[in-house]
């Protein structure tokens, strides 16, 4: 195809003339004008057939032939142009009337070169059509480029509204339906009354080890596979999606033994070993059935329950269905009431300070006092410390009501000084997460301690702060060494509770611990029980070994009292003694 930057003579041209002789003359003119791609027929079926296998840019051609004429060939040329084209062609006739050349050109053709052939007015013709056919060759190819891109955008656009339109109702990654998806389903299939109906929530946890070590997208791909599972289990696959945080949801129609017996292979289904890369995984994961309408008549109240057993539910690596039970809601309901109590405890004045005191076994004096946090509730009444100090701790309010807690019990500790003449050391329970916490804020507890005994002019041996065992045995360095600086600064330390975790000698040695508190777990018994007996005298020489203070909780009978006189332990405290008392009561005690 001849274009406007080439010379015109290398243009393709295609010579009909049943006359030989004609032949051999154009090509001759031709050769000596420069052309060389020259193609010539004298039958002009031939010629047909030669056009529509070529790419010709210029045809030569005669009028008057045996078997079809030069009106018939142009005719069946045109018949196969495209819409934007024309014939390039050029009549070879020795006809010059008006009738031959009117006919010629309705037929199609461009120019005539008559008969005989003057050499100059041939070359002179051709370059001149040729001239043209360059043009317009450049003009199909422009609008052709144009089209293409023109579709080839269309393409684009096209297939970005079907990744919109998927990408609007399914994961991208896992490839199932999403949340919302799932959702509307679910209310889809209730508004048509498909009941009994069942929401299978079925999370699966990604192997954090193998993730890091075969790449981040490594639990992507594994989740993609276990969608596919899904799918494939499924009679109806629109019923299967995909919660998020590795999370399957499956909807499943039928009654319950029906639903039972489908969600146990569904749940197998995705528990089955899969290896990936060359890693063999196996699986474990939480579930969570619900059934409507028994659990709920709505996709909403559906979904939140399923979601609320899934957090309950225990993670297993066989099928196992955790059913969803009102308790369970009730439970966490109760639950987040007494949060939201709590948090209005801690400004309403709801929590005090009981004080038990600490008594010499040798004087019977009280020589000391450890405070405990009470809450009355002026609804829900007395709350126990071990539902709302885990709840505490799980909010963060720990963090302020042991601050609290130390600041009330210093400052009891000053009233006392002034009524009774005597500086009795106040013991106050310390949660790790108290500690954790203040790192967060960037704030430090010596810090805090320090502050509060400045301001209540008391010396730090008047304060001692306690950890159980198996907490203060799990603290990092960084607590340990703000625990030491508390110690630097002349405060007590006690390890509580001991007896109840799994203490490590070495690990003990280096605590920054002054005092031991044995658990009332290794005192109970210990009058009919000579291995008991000989324990609780092992755990007080240990104490003293290691020169600590030694405290034994929970005395409730003179037996118990008088065996930890004989044993040497200086100081116990229990109900045997005194329960714990309000300020005033412990106040007129000493």
């Amino acid at each position: 195809m001849i274009l406007p930057e080439q010379p015109l003579t290398d243009a393709a041209i295609l010579i009909v003339d049943d006359n030989a002789a004609n032949l051999a003359l154009l090509e001759a003119i031709l050769e000596e004008a420069g052309f060389t791609h020259l193609t010539s027929h004298t039958d002009p079926r031939e010629a047909l057939e030669a056009w529509q296998a070529g790419h010709f840019d210029l045809m030569l051609l005669d009028m008057r032939m045996p078997h079809l004429d030069g009106y018939a060939v142009m005719e069946r040329l045109k018949a196969q142009l495209p819409a934007d084209d024309y014939l390039p062609v050029i009549v070879l006739t020795a006809q010059i009337d008006e009738t031959t050349r009117q006919r010629a050109l309705a037929a199609g053709a461009r120019d005539f070169i008559t008969k005989p052939f003057d050499a100059v007015e041939v070359v002179q013709r051709i370059l001149n059509h040729l001239e043209v056919r360059a043009k317009h060759n450049r003009q199909r190819q422009n609008a052709l480029s144009l089209s293409q891109n023109v579709q080839h955008q269309e393409a684009l656009l096209l297939q970005q509204a079907r990744d919109l339109e998927y990408f609007a109702t399914h994961h991208p990654i896992v490839g199932l339906p999403h949340r919302p998806t799932m959702t509307r389903r679910l209310e889809t299939l209730i508004a048509s009354g498909t009941l009994p109906l069942a929401v299978l929530l079925t999370r699966i946890k990604p192997d954090a080890r193998l993730e890091s070590l075969a790449g981040y997208d490594f639990a992507d791909r594994v989740f993609h596979r276990l969608g596919e599972r899904l799918i494939a289990e499924l009679d109806e696959p629109q019923n299967a999606g995909y919660w998020g945080s590795g999370s399957f949801l499956a909807l499943i129609q039928g009654d319950d033994e029906k639903i039972q017996r489908e969600a146990t292979r569904l749940l197998r289904a995705l528990l089955a070993p899969l290896e990936l890369d060359g890693y063999p995984l196996s699986f474990s994961a939480r579930t969570a059935l619900v059934q409507a309408p028994q659990h709920g008549s709505d996709a909403a109240t559906l979904l939140r329950r399923a979601m609320l057993t899934l957090r309950m539910a225990p993670s297993l690596d066989v099928p196992h269905l955790t059913v969803f039970d009102p308790v369970i809601e009730q439970a966490l309901q109760e639950r987040e009431r007494l949060i939201a109590a709590l948090r209005e405890a801690s400004h309403a004045r709801q929590l005090r300070l009981v004080y038990q005191p600490k008594v010499s076994l040798t004087t019977g004096k009280i020589v000391g006092a450890e405070a405990l946090m009470r809450w009355h509730h002026p609804t829900l009444g007395t709350v126990p410390p071990l539902r709302f100090i885990p709840l505490a701790e799980e909010t963060g309010l720990i963090a302020d009501l042991g601050h609290w807690a130390i600041e009330e019990a210093l400052a009891a500790l000053v009233r006392w000084h002034r009524r009774c003449g005597r500086l009795v050391p106040v013991a106050v329970n310390l949660s790790p997460r108290q500690l954790e916490l203040l790192r967060l804020r960037g704030e430090s507890l010596d810090d805090h301690v320090h502050s509060l005994l400045a301001r209540h002019g008391l010396p730090p041996h008047c304060l001692e702060l306690e950890l159980t065992e198996s907490s203060l045995m799990q603290q990092e360095e960084t607590a340990l060494a703000e625990l030491q600086r508390l110690r630097d600064l002349g405060i007590s330390l006690a390890l509580d509770d001991f007896g109840t975790g799994h203490s490590s000698l070495a690990r003990l040695q280096q605590l920054p611990v002054t005092t031991l508190k044995i658990d009332r777990s290794l005192v109970k018994g210990v009058t009919g029980n000579a291995r008991h007996h000989a324990l609780l005298g092992s755990v007080i020489n240990l104490g003293w070994a290691l020169s600590l203070n030694v405290v034994a909780e929970g005395i409730e009978t003179v037996e118990e009292a008088e065996i930890l006189r004989q044993l040497h332990c200086p100081i116990a405290q229990g109900y045997y003694f005194h329960r714990p008392l309000p300020e005033a009561e412990f106040a007129a005690l000493l």
